[in-house]
């Protein structure tokens, strides 16, 4: 799970109706406005929510125990690192991503650092092809 989940996250209601909630002043930093970046932010999110529906039907309720979720998390990640690609916004984006790494604990940072430089350079790399 992302550790800034605070700043963007699905909620699901009762009704099996998907909102996602983003809060806009996380994307405003050091007097620099990434909002453009929030269509990345919500691909991550939808997708995420799209893996899990998926494999919630396939597996049924014993995925309602959250096992496996992190692989809904990484497609999720590179599916928004491919559309930052796409729109020539990934480099901008990753400037986003160290800004608030800066805001987590040193372990907590490592590996969100980590995983997005990771997906980075995966999406750009199926971006080549």
């Amino acid at each position: 799970m992302c550790p800034l989940c605070d700043l963007h996250k699905p909620v699901r209601d009762k009704n099996k109706k998907l909102d996602i909630w983003v809060e806009e002043a996380a994307f405003v930093l050091d007097g620099e406005d990434y909002r453009d970046l929030i269509p990345i932010v919500v691909e991550h999110e939808i997708t995420e929510a799209w893996v899990d529906i998926m494999r919630n039907k396939e597996r049924g309720k014993r995925w309602k125990n959250r096992t496996g979720r992190g692989d809904s998390h990484r497609i999720a990640l590179l599916s928004e690192f491919a559309l930052a690609h796409e729109l020539g916004l990934a480099d901008r984006y990753m400037v986003l991503i160290y800004k608030w790494a800066e805001k987590l604990y040193p372990s907590q940072r490592r590996a969100f650092i980590r995983e997005n430089e990771d997906a980075y350079e995966l999406a750009r790399m199926m971006m080549e092809e």
